[in-house]
Parts: C-alpha cells; structure tokens; sequence
C-alpha cells in the first residue's frame, strides 16, 4: 500500500520535471542533493475586509477615496467598470523580498496563483481604510478590457493635501516602480 494513494502518476512526472529531470530526482533521493524553495513573498498577516454594496466607478467615485490619481491607466482601466457587490474577504498581506530589481509581476503571480487578484470593491474599501500609513501596497487588479493590471499605491502626506498616490501598469510587463520592501495584498 502506497504512503500518498491521491497522486498520479501524471503528478509524480510533473514534479521529477519541476525538479530538472531525471538525474535532480535521483541525485535527490540519494540523499546527495537538497530541494530549495526560493521564494519572493514573506507572509506579515491577513485583514479582513467587510461586504461592500455594488457601485459604478468613475473619477468620481474614486476622488471619495484617491485625493489625486497620477496616473492616467488608473482613470482609462479603472473608471466605468460596474463592480457587483462583494462579499466579506480575508486579505493576505505579503512583503516582497526583492533586491534591486523591478516589476517581479510574473513570478509575484506564480508564488500566489488564483489568489494574487483582488476585486475593485476591496482594493477601493483597503485604501480607504488604510489613510495615512508609510507602506507602500501592489494589487492585482481586472482593468475594463479584462486584462491583469499591477496596481501600486503609496500614502502621499505634506503640501495641501494628502493622497494615494497610484499608477497602474500592464502586469506582464515591467516598469519602475521598486517593490523591494513593499507590500502585495492578495486573497488569503
């Protein structure tokens, strides 16, 4: 009788070829190798974030939350979508472990898979709930054209008026904002 009746066969030769091949396998059970998982995100915590009421976004209604949008991705992607009503959600907070480089979109993706993107409902709701903090925050977000936008958010304080600073970028390609340091908010 086998230890792990549940894994296939087909599961099995995924993981011989997650680990290079046939010899990393071998090397491996040998006892003459070591698996390591290199991992991008550090888990800090989770928030849980109330229902929200369905509502229609328009520069408007992120003014209520966003004093300023930088932007114009934000305003194009973001503005005119229909959001339905939300449920209660349990948000998970992770610090990106990244040295000097920019936009690890893809494999911030891989380590979180389904549950990197959050809905408008509760990225507008984190943001209003979280005025005034020095973190600075990564969504995942689906722009109008159904697309996977990375969603960068920071506190502006001083001046006139404090605000979220946001930009928003295509979440395959790149660009320069720095995550070293900042924080993805994904579905927990």
């Amino acid at each position: 009788m086998a230890k792990f009746n549940d894994v296939t066969m087909g599961q099995m030769e995924a993981c011989i070829n997650r680990m290079g091949g046939m010899q990393n396998f071998l090397t491996y059970i040998r006892g003459e190798g070591k698996i390591v998982f290199d991992t991008l995100l550090t888990f800090i915590g989770t928030m849980k974030m109330g229902a929200q009421l369905a509502f229609v976004t328009s520069p408007a209604s992120f003014s209520e939350y966003l004093s300023d949008i930088h932007h114009s991705n934000v305003i194009r992607e973001f503005c005119g979508l229909e959001v339905a009503a939300a449920p209660a959600v349990e948000l998970a907070l992770h610090k990106v472990d990244y040295g000097a480089d920019h936009s690890p979109n893809g494999r911030i993706l891989l380590e979180l898979g389904k549950k990197a993107e959050v809905g408008i409902a509760h990225f507008v709701a984190f943001l209003s709930d979280n005025r005034g903090t020095t973190d600075r925050f990564i969504f995942y977000l689906r722009g109008k054209n159904g697309n996977l936008w990375a969603v960068y958010a920071r506190w502006e304080m001083g001046g006139e008026s404090d605000f979220w600073y946001v930009q928003a970028y295509p979440a395959d390609k790149g660009h320069s904002q720095q995550y070293a340091g900042a924080i993805v908010v994904s579905r927990a």
